[in-house]
């Protein structure tokens, strides 16, 4: 088996969906940023009238021909920025905008057909997104690469494409119904389509099983359109799954999300609960970690997945926030526990590493801490941000807790009070 998490955060690229031969070759989205365009055909291509449009801009106003073979550059900072950092490499022209960060780019030709088209999420710094194998009619993210830069020649990773791929993968990104099943969506590259297979394998805190994918239409030699969908299940479950493709003795594995990174997954939630005032909190732990979180206050951290509902029914998931109790040996003991919720490595929630869940256990009116820092605020001496926020424990229902603002770097800075 091949599994290619590793380059899933990277690029989504779809294919020509015009028998051109022109295609995007290269992506660098930093520093001297730029396109390659790249001609695979045995002719040359009049770009008159060709152009890009999504993060960048560029339309080719006058006939300017690309030899078989031949390679286009077009840059953000102009000529003297990319030769400062390539070398000798031309640039055809300046783009409007810039593919900084995540974005899309569509290239049609003069007379408006799509050629190609791409939309990429961050890379490392420093390093471009490069296709691999330009000959093949495959432009999934299995057909790209993070590498140096290569502009104006052959890329460094360029090989053959060993023909077996997953593009254009749908799920859902908001939360699903728990009356209603999960609809999964994907389009299958094979040398063998009719051969192949794929399935889906989920699993919840409670539960797990597989689908197999069921072909809704053909797309042209080599591809193949499938779609199925997970069962219903619970409200307020956490469902993660992965996608097995096999075609011959070729195999495939398909366990993060191409465009967004991070596991494949998504949130079970009836909408009986009305986050637009408070938000929604759900954090799910293995059940026997689950008991000693409860049965245990020491400060102890306990990995979590982490579940904020949003106003638009997007839930933001997490994964290893770790979670523990919040406070001295009084507070420890309370009933109603205060948490303080750690989010891993350079991750942030709204901003913050930390989020801080006061629990008001002697506060019936749950108002002291909200009233307090507005009162200080008006007062004009630096308070930080607080408010209500309802927290579920693996489903269950654990109170409304006071989210209150960790006094950190961030806090200083925002205060005015950094340095």
């Amino acid at each position: 088996m091949r599994p290619i998490a590793g380059l899933l955060p990277l690029l989504v690229f779809a294919p020509a969906l015009a028998q051109a031969r022109l295609v995007i070759n290269e992506v660098m989205p930093s520093g001297a940023e730029f396109v390659e365009l790249h001609n695979t055909g045995p002719d040359f291509v009049d770009l008159k009238g060709h152009h890009l449009v999504g993060a960048v801009r560029y339309t080719f106003e006058r006939s300017r021909s690309l030899p078989p073979g031949g390679f286009l550059l077009l840059s953000v900072q102009g000529q003297r920025t990319l030769r400062a950092a390539y070398g000798g490499v031309q640039s055809a022209g300046e783009l409007s905008g810039r593919p900084s960060g995540t974005g899309e780019l569509r290239l049609f030709n003069g007379a408006g057909q799509l050629l190609d088209s791409a939309r990429y999420a961050r890379l490392t710094q420093g390093r471009s997104l490069q296709r691999i194998d330009p000959e093949t009619a495959y432009g999934g993210p299995l057909n790209w690469r993070e590498a140096e830069p290569s502009p104006g020649r052959a890329n460094p990773v360029q090989a053959e494409f060993w023909g077996l791929g997953l593009d254009q993968l749908e799920y859902p990104v908001k939360s699903v119904a728990p009356s209603a099943g999960a609809p999964i969506k994907v389009r299958l590259f094979a040398s063998q389509p009719a051969d192949a297979r794929v399935v889906v394998e989920w699993r919840t805190r409670l539960a797990s099983g597989s689908i197999e994918l069921t072909r809704s239409s053909e797309g042209g030699p080599g591809w193949a359109r499938l779609s199925g969908e997970l069962p219903s299940l619970p409200n307020q479950s956490l469902v993660s799954f992965t996608l097995r493709a096999v075609s011959g003795s070729d195999s495939i594995e398909l366990s993060e999300d191409p465009l967004r990174g991070g596991p494949l997954r998504y949130f079970v939630f009836d909408g009986a609960i009305d986050v637009s005032e408070f938000p929604l909190y759900c954090l799910e732990l293995p059940p026997l970690e689950h008991t000693r979180l409860l049965e245990r206050p020491e400060r102890h951290r306990f990995p979590s997945s982490f579940v904020a509902v949003r106003s638009d029914g997007i839930a933001e998931i997490r994964s290893n926030v770790k979670i523990q109790v919040r406070g001295g040996s009084w507070t420890r003991n309370w009933l109603k526990r205060a948490w303080v919720l750690t989010f891993p490595g350079s991750q942030r929630f709204e901003g913050q590493r930390q989020v801080n869940l006061r629990s008001g256990w002697h506060d019936p009116t749950m108002l002291r801490d909200l009233m307090g820092f507005e009162a200080y605020r008006r007062a004009g001496v630096p308070s930080p941000r607080a408010r209500w926020v309802r927290v579920h424990i693996n489903g269950r229902f654990c109170g409304l807790f006071t989210e209150v603002e960790m006094l950190d770097q961030r806090f200083l800075e925002r205060s005015g009070l950094a340095g």
